[in-house]
């Protein structure tokens, strides 16, 4: 496992040792995680994400914004005390979960907020899934409802890839009524363009943590849409997968055993969808704005800067309706093959 600690994470730490002092003087036989059996995906799909302008959403302070990589920085080492211990201080709570709907019981560790939605004490910061026996792919639903059924193809793409993280934003992309400050034009609930928020302090925790990690970032688009890029990749296709990984840029692979190649090929192997590459035969939606995918591939500065060159580790997921709804259960089969291809590849 590599670990890339030199580059900072994008907010300030000013405060971060006095929060490390408050954590220190919790006395550690006083909080524990807990203890949950059962069916791991329908405890997931029981979130709800609010509704469009409730202002839900709340803007993290600097100092929960350090604290909280703090805490995922030892939720991601497997220091689940210490995780729990730290996470009471920010709204958070820790649950060990035995998932029994598997032939052989799986244990996941759930970091979720201790307050739902509609509570004056809800946050919106996110859900996040850990499966240390899981393979390397962080699955994320970064617009939960918004871009439709994202939030349960995450899921379910979750258990069936065997993958080791989960990332669901807290709320709604659409939440809040005021606007992120980064490149484009969005909602400062938006989780993939905000740097000042919880969900992208996680995904540049784990961006940092491993650089091995392969981000596979799900998202939706309607039918205005639709009709622009079957018409850019010159096909009728309503079941149309539009792939990037996040850079203006054609792609250059290089020969490498790259995720995206992976993928593409198993979709259209399956002929399931159309399959197109944002920059070889698409120019839009290909999340170059998404602030997840500008730190995973090395943007000094991720609200504002785009990134020069691909990692090879986000993959950016554009979805048509029809593939999301009514072939959902095929396209999370195509994936989690694709996850396994490349790995035999590795």
């Amino acid at each position: 496992m590599k670990h890339r600690l030199a580059r900072p994470l994008s907010f300030n730490y000013v405060t971060t040792w006095t929060l490390i002092l408050v954590v220190l003087c919790i006395p550690q036989s006083l909080l524990a995680f807990t203890e949950q059996t059962g069916s791991l995906e329908s405890y997931l799909k029981s979130f709800t994400y609010g509704t469009k302008a409730d202002n839900q959403w709340q803007e993290p302070s600097a100092e929960k914004m350090a604290l909280f990589a703090l805490v995922m920085t030892s939720f991601l080492g497997g220091d689940f005390e210490e995780t729990s211990n730290m996470a009471e201080e920010i709204g958070y709570h820790l649950i060990r979960f035995t998932d029994t709907d598997q032939p052989i019981a799986k244990v996941h560790y759930i970091l979720t907020e201790k307050y739902t939605i509609g509570d004056p004490e809800f946050q919106g910061g996110g859900i996040y899934v850990f499966f240390p026996a899981g393979n390397n792919f962080a699955i994320e639903a970064p617009h939960p409802r918004s871009d439709l059924n994202t939030e349960k193809e995450a899921v379910e793409l979750y258990i069936a890839a065997s993958s080791r993280y989960l990332f669901l934003a807290g709320t709604r992309r659409n939440s809040s009524t005021e606007y992120s400050e980064c490149s484009g034009r969005y909602y400062k609930s938006d989780a993939v363009h905000n740097t000042t928020s919880l969900y992208q302090v996680a995904h540049e925790c784990l961006t940092l943590f491993n650089e091995e990690t392969v981000f596979i970032n799900l998202h939706g688009f309607g039918s205005n849409s639709l009709s622009q890029l079957q018409q850019q990749c010159k096909t009728t296709n309503s079941n149309l997968l539009n792939l990037s990984e996040g850079v203006f840029y054609t792609p250059q692979f290089n020969n490498r055993n790259v995720f995206m190649l992976h993928l593409a090929q198993q979709v259209s192997m399956d002929g399931l969808a159309s399959v197109c590459i944002y920059g070889i035969h698409t120019e839009s939606l290909g999340g170059t704005y998404a602030t997840n995918g500008r730190i995973t591939n090395g943007s000094a500065d991720a609200c504002f800067e785009n990134a020069s060159t691909s990692s090879h580790k986000f993959v950016h997921l554009e979805q048509s309706y029809d593939l999301r709804s009514s072939n959902r259960s095929k396209i999370v089969e195509s994936i989690a093959t694709a996850i396994k291809t490349y790995q035999q590849a590795e």
